[in-house]
């Protein structure tokens, strides 16, 4: 069994963010994607649960729903019928996993992956004074597309806070390859509510985004599109985006920048458009707007809230990542390898690793989600070669964070989770 653990736990015990605390920033960063850590939570789960029915069904020999799933240090999984009612996962670290089934069925003659694409279940997720999540999840493909529907309801806890969830998601993909080329198209909708003691979200947002690579040609763009018309009450200040939109259209000429969906210039500026509004207690308090000008062949703008009073928040980065830079078009990437921090997610410290060809001098600093400066891990001469450099996290609260690392001209992002 290879489950998304790590992405799984993540989403469930660190992501959701105590927005009635928070400034005004932060939760109008995060009312404008509220939806994205609940509906990757359950495709998480859905993934999570199905590799669960395929380890205990390929010991059994039969289609297995229930009893104990555990883990060795090793990663091996060894199976025990108790409990009848229910499937639970042990892994190796002690953290404990339960499904139930009400309803699980779809294409089981290939793999794993294969059933994720074509399958109807309904199962409820839990983890103690985590999570007590149900999803309903139709999942078939027509016409070579792959559609899903989900109901997402149940609770999620955190900072000692019951959230309830009543998410309904929905979506389709499609791709197609041919030799050097090929063609990825994403659609999603979320709708619903969540609550809590605090604060109170009414969710209404869309996603669009179509991929065309052509390696022949050195051609890889994508286009993006977000609406939103989600509100949250927080503490007693309601928030709205009303009729906001943005599309862009982004390129990169490396297949590995593509591959690790790093788009970093403008292509057809002509397209790009931003609109909308935010109310604040029902009355206007700002517009959504570009930072700067888009042009093409740049690293292109951020997209922005501008408030009535003149102070600008930051919503999205677009193109690239928070604070991230633009690789050099006449660099080759051969020149520099720059690998996943270890371990990641981290809790106290985690380790980079990078490879270049020749001396130079290497800066790595530290975001924050908002693409705020953290701080500077490493501005000095490094000899060419294997380097790498521990990374403490001393005084950072868990969350998400970006490093951006600059050897001569290269520059690139890489993202990392810290959990306390």
């Amino acid at each position: 069994m290879k489950p998304s653990i790590i992405l799984f736990l993540f989403a469930v015990l660190l992501s959701f963010t105590e927005l009635y605390s928070q400034t005004e920033a932060t939760i109008l960063h995060d009312l404008f994607s509220s939806s994205n850590d609940i509906t990757e939570t359950s495709t998480d789960a859905i993934s999570l649960a199905v590799d669960a029915v395929w380890e205990a069904s390929g010991i059994t020999g039969v289609v297995t729903t229930t009893g104990t799933l555990t883990q060795n240090i090793s990663g091996e999984w060894s199976y025990s019928s108790s409990p009848n009612d229910k499937l639970v996962l042990v892994f190796y670290n002690g953290t404990v996993v339960s499904f139930v089934f009400y309803q699980i069925s779809g294409y089981t003659s290939g793999t794993a992956e294969d059933f994720k694409l074509s399958h109807l279940m309904d199962f409820n997720t839990y983890i103690e004074n985590y999570m007590n999540m149900r999803v309903y999840s139709n999942t078939y493909p027509q016409n070579y597309i792959i559609y899903w529907q989900r109901t997402i309801t149940g609770t999620m806890v955190y900072d000692s806070q019951a959230m309830t969830l009543n998410i309904t998601h929905s979506g389709s993909y499609d791709r197609e390859i041919s030799g050097s080329w090929a063609m990825f198209e994403y659609t999603e909708q979320a709708t619903g509510t969540t609550n809590t003691s605090s604060f109170s979200i009414s969710v209404n947002e869309g996603y669009w985004r179509k991929m065309i690579h052509d390696s022949n040609q050195g051609r890889f763009i994508m286009n993006t599109e977000i609406t939103n018309n989600s509100s949250g009450n927080f503490g007693g200040t309601t928030y709205k985006y009303q009729t906001a939109k943005v599309f862009w259209a982004a390129y990169t000429q490396f297949e590995d920048s593509a591959n690790m969906n790093m788009y970093n210039q403008v292509i057809d500026a002509s397209q790009w458009l931003v609109q909308g509004s935010l109310l604040k207690n029902g009355q206007t308090y700002g517009v959504l707007q570009f930072d700067g000008p888009v042009i093409n062949y740049t690293p292109g703008p951020n997209l922005i809230v501008h408030l009535n009073n003149g102070t600008d928040v930051f919503l999205h980065p677009l193109i690239s990542l928070p604070a991230t830079g633009v690789e050099d078009e006449n660099l080759s990437v051969d020149e520099y390898e720059i690998m996943q921090n270890y371990p990641n997610p981290f809790n106290s410290s985690t380790v980079i690793r990078w490879n270049m060809k020749s001396r130079n001098n290497v800066s790595i600093k530290v975001y924050n989600q908002l693409g705020e400066y953290v701080t500077t891990i490493l501005d000095e001469e490094r000899p060419g070669g294997m380097n790498e450099i521990r990374f403490e996290s001393r005084n950072l609260v868990s969350g998400i964070y970006f490093y951006r690392i600059t050897a001569g001209d290269f520059t690139t992002v890489r993202k990392m989770v810290l959990i306390k």
